[in-house]
């Protein structure tokens, strides 16, 4: 299974000089599953979303757990790593900076397992 992720700037933001909201990253995991995960940051909020972006983007990699786990990928003991991750990956003190949609995914050849936070 191959994986890969692509995000661009919009026009508005590369008229404006202004940093894309939007972040994404894939990889391989052990026992060939691949996950993705995908953050929308809220370009209408007066803020800098796209630091929110990656980090949700970082911490949603860093809460998956290192083997398959029996009860499925995105069950409480995932959402407790992902609190966790995400105030270990906040580096603005604004929560602001934090309004954006959160997608993942955690495949095989047999099966997706799909999450996703915001709105």
């Amino acid at each position: 299974m191959e994986v890969d992720h692509f995000f661009t700037i919009g026009q508005r933001h590369a008229r404006e000089g202004s940093p894309c909201e939007d972040y994404a990253w894939s990889s391989h995991l052990r026992d060939g599953y691949a996950a993705g995960a995908i953050a929308d940051g809220c370009s209408g909020a007066n803020a800098s979303t796209d630091i929110g972006a990656r980090a949700l983007v970082h911490a949603f990699f860093e809460a998956l757990p290192v083997e398959a786990p029996a009860g499925g990928w995105f069950g409480q003991p995932f959402l407790a790593n992902l609190r966790r991750a995400f105030r270990a990956n906040r580096i603005t003190p604004d929560s602001s900076d934090y309004l954006a949609t959160l997608v993942g995914f955690v495949a095989s050849p047999a099966r997706v397992s799909a999450f996703m936070f915001g709105d």
